[in-house]
Protein backbone atom coordinates (compact mmCIF):
# COMPACT_ATOMS: atom_id res chain seq x y z
CA UNK A 1 0.00 0.00 0.00
CA UNK A 2 1.26 3.46 -0.93
CA UNK A 3 1.90 5.75 2.02
CA UNK A 4 0.57 9.30 1.71
CA UNK A 5 2.16 12.24 3.46
CA UNK A 6 0.04 13.45 6.39
CA UNK A 7 1.50 16.15 8.66
CA UNK A 8 -0.43 17.07 11.81
CA UNK A 9 -3.63 15.64 10.37
CA UNK A 10 -3.25 17.50 7.06
CA UNK A 11 -2.86 15.49 3.84
CA UNK A 12 -0.22 16.95 1.54
CA UNK A 13 -1.33 16.92 -2.05
CA UNK A 14 -1.40 18.42 -5.52
CA UNK A 15 -3.80 19.78 -8.06
CA UNK A 16 -2.95 19.56 -11.76
CA UNK A 17 -4.66 22.21 -13.87
CA UNK A 18 -4.35 21.21 -17.55
CA UNK A 19 -5.04 23.63 -20.42
CA UNK A 20 -5.21 22.95 -24.15
CA UNK A 21 -4.14 25.26 -27.01
CA UNK A 22 -7.55 26.99 -26.91
CA UNK A 23 -6.93 27.90 -23.22
CA UNK A 24 -9.69 25.51 -22.13
CA UNK A 25 -9.23 23.64 -18.86
CA UNK A 26 -9.64 19.88 -18.50
CA UNK A 27 -12.42 19.10 -16.03
CA UNK A 28 -13.37 15.61 -14.84
CA UNK A 29 -16.74 14.53 -13.48
CA UNK A 30 -16.55 12.44 -10.33
CA UNK A 31 -19.42 9.96 -10.13
CA UNK A 32 -19.87 10.09 -6.38
CA UNK A 33 -19.84 6.33 -6.01
CA UNK A 34 -19.16 5.13 -2.50
CA UNK A 35 -19.38 7.08 0.72
CA UNK A 36 -16.06 8.87 0.35
CA UNK A 37 -16.57 10.99 -2.73
CA UNK A 38 -18.81 13.86 -3.71
CA UNK A 39 -20.27 13.93 -7.20
CA UNK A 40 -19.38 16.85 -9.44
CA UNK A 41 -16.83 18.51 -11.70
CA UNK A 42 -13.23 18.92 -10.58
CA UNK A 43 -9.71 19.26 -11.90
CA UNK A 44 -7.09 16.56 -11.42
CA UNK A 45 -5.98 16.22 -7.81
CA UNK A 46 -4.57 13.75 -5.33
CA UNK A 47 -2.36 13.06 -2.37
CA UNK A 48 1.41 13.23 -2.27
CA UNK A 49 3.12 9.86 -1.79
CA UNK A 50 6.19 9.42 0.38
CA UNK A 51 9.31 10.11 -1.69
CA UNK A 52 7.53 12.16 -4.38
CA UNK A 53 8.04 15.79 -5.28
CA UNK A 54 4.96 17.87 -6.05
CA UNK A 55 5.79 17.71 -9.76
CA UNK A 56 6.17 13.91 -9.67
CA UNK A 57 2.84 13.59 -7.83
CA UNK A 58 1.08 15.85 -10.34
CA UNK A 59 2.45 13.87 -13.29
CA UNK A 60 1.35 10.60 -11.65
CA UNK A 61 -2.14 11.96 -10.98
CA UNK A 62 -2.46 13.15 -14.59
CA UNK A 63 -1.54 9.66 -15.85
CA UNK A 64 -3.91 7.98 -13.38
CA UNK A 65 -6.91 10.26 -13.93
CA UNK A 66 -6.55 11.43 -17.57
CA UNK A 67 -4.43 8.76 -19.22
CA UNK A 68 -1.38 9.09 -21.44
CA UNK A 69 -1.89 12.64 -22.70
CA UNK A 70 1.25 14.52 -23.74
CA UNK A 71 1.74 17.45 -21.42
CA UNK A 72 4.28 20.16 -20.66
CA UNK A 73 4.87 21.63 -17.21
CA UNK A 74 4.11 25.37 -17.09
CA UNK A 75 4.50 26.52 -13.46
CA UNK A 76 3.57 25.98 -9.82
CA UNK A 77 1.09 28.48 -8.39
CA UNK A 78 2.40 30.91 -5.82
CA UNK A 79 0.61 29.51 -2.79
CA UNK A 80 -0.81 26.29 -1.44
CA UNK A 81 -4.50 26.02 -0.59
CA UNK A 82 -5.68 24.53 2.69
CA UNK A 83 -9.17 23.08 2.37
CA UNK A 84 -11.63 21.17 4.50
CA UNK A 85 -12.08 17.98 2.50
CA UNK A 86 -15.62 17.24 1.37
CA UNK A 87 -15.06 13.56 1.98
CA UNK A 88 -13.89 12.70 5.47
CA UNK A 89 -11.17 10.19 6.07
CA UNK A 90 -10.11 8.89 9.46
CA UNK A 91 -6.47 9.84 8.93
CA UNK A 92 -7.12 13.47 7.96
CA UNK A 93 -9.78 16.12 7.69
CA UNK A 94 -7.83 18.82 5.88
CA UNK A 95 -5.78 18.83 2.72
CA UNK A 96 -3.05 21.26 1.68
CA UNK A 97 -2.53 21.28 -2.06
CA UNK A 98 0.02 22.92 -4.24
CA UNK A 99 -1.42 23.57 -7.68
CA UNK A 100 0.65 23.02 -10.79
CA UNK A 101 -0.27 24.21 -14.28
CA UNK A 102 0.27 22.16 -17.45
CA UNK A 103 -0.21 22.49 -21.21
CA UNK A 104 -1.72 19.51 -23.03
CA UNK A 105 0.12 19.11 -26.31
CA UNK A 106 -1.86 16.13 -27.62
CA UNK A 107 -3.55 12.87 -26.82
CA UNK A 108 -6.95 11.53 -25.97
CA UNK A 109 -8.15 11.66 -22.39
CA UNK A 110 -8.65 8.19 -20.92
CA UNK A 111 -10.49 8.32 -17.59
CA UNK A 112 -9.88 6.23 -14.51
CA UNK A 113 -12.74 4.57 -12.63
CA UNK A 114 -12.91 7.62 -10.32
CA UNK A 115 -14.51 9.73 -13.06
CA UNK A 116 -17.41 9.16 -15.44
CA UNK A 117 -16.73 11.88 -18.04
CA UNK A 118 -14.45 14.74 -19.00
CA UNK A 119 -14.83 18.07 -20.78
CA UNK A 120 -12.59 20.87 -21.97
CA UNK A 121 -14.24 23.99 -20.55
CA UNK A 122 -13.74 27.72 -20.76
CA UNK A 123 -12.50 29.35 -17.58
CA UNK A 124 -15.94 30.74 -16.76
CA UNK A 125 -17.65 27.36 -17.30
CA UNK A 126 -15.07 25.55 -15.17
CA UNK A 127 -15.33 28.12 -12.36
CA UNK A 128 -19.11 27.80 -12.38
CA UNK A 129 -19.26 24.00 -12.10
CA UNK A 130 -16.16 23.19 -10.00
CA UNK A 131 -17.12 21.76 -6.59
CA UNK A 132 -13.58 21.86 -5.13
CA UNK A 133 -13.19 24.31 -2.23
CA UNK A 134 -11.34 27.39 -3.58
CA UNK A 135 -11.70 25.81 -7.03
CA UNK A 136 -12.66 28.98 -8.88
CA UNK A 137 -9.83 30.92 -7.22
CA UNK A 138 -7.31 28.19 -8.14
CA UNK A 139 -8.61 28.05 -11.72
CA UNK A 140 -8.37 31.83 -12.17
CA UNK A 141 -4.79 31.96 -10.88
CA UNK A 142 -3.87 28.96 -13.06
CA UNK A 143 -5.43 30.65 -16.10
CA UNK A 144 -3.42 33.86 -15.55
CA UNK A 145 -0.26 31.78 -15.15
CA UNK A 146 -1.03 29.82 -18.32
CA UNK A 147 -1.72 33.00 -20.34
CA UNK A 148 1.64 34.47 -19.28
CA UNK A 149 3.43 31.23 -20.20
CA UNK A 150 1.61 31.01 -23.55
CA UNK A 151 2.53 34.62 -24.41
CA UNK A 152 6.18 33.95 -23.58
CA UNK A 153 6.20 30.83 -25.82
CA UNK A 154 4.62 32.36 -28.95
Amino acid sequence: MVQKIIIDGVLQGVSAIVFNNRAEVLMLHRSGTGESYQSGWEFIKGGLHVGESHLEAALREIREEAGPIEIEFVAELSRAYLADVRYRKKEYGWVEKKSLVFFCRSGEVSLSKEHSQHAWMSLSEACEVCWVEYGAEILREAYRTFEQWQTAHE
